[in-house]
């Protein structure tokens, strides 16, 4: 795709017949790039035809440079149990976790509100 997107004579470009995943792949990984893609033709001869738009674009990195860069997942770092870990300390399926428990809220105590409106012939003292 970068010589398609350098070429400003071709608007389109089709490209090779290919299989139901590898479609669904391009199709997806077209909209990084902003291409239109549509396919066309019947099975096994389908293809996916792109059309450039005007702000059809390489995105930053490209999928196969990142590919070539990255060395696999990193090994993920488990918990280790202390060697003199009891068996009956484990949590087994069904039992509550005392560490998950909800603890009880603290006790409740009221807010010193006052009323929102004055009683009948009273008049709102000055605050300034």
């Amino acid at each position: 795709w970068k010589a398609f997107l350098k070429d400003d004579k071709a608007a389109s470009l089709p490209l090779n017949p290919m299989d139901k995943p590898s479609r669904a792949f391009v199709h997806h990984y077209s909209d990084f790039w902003n291409l239109k893609t549509e396919s066309f033709d019947p099975e096994p001869r389908r293809y996916i035809h792109c059309v450039k738009m005007m702000d059809t674009y390489m995105p930053y990195p490209l999928l196969s440079d990142a590919t070539r860069k990255w060395r696999g997942p990193s090994a993920p770092v488990l918990p280790t149990a202390p060697a003199s870990a009891d068996h009956a300390l484990q949590q087994t399926a069904g039992q509550p976790s005392k560490s998950r428990e909800i603890p009880p809220p603290p006790e409740r105590i009221p807010l010193p509100l006052q009323p929102r409106s004055l009683a009948p012939g009273e008049q709102k003292a000055d605050t300034r």
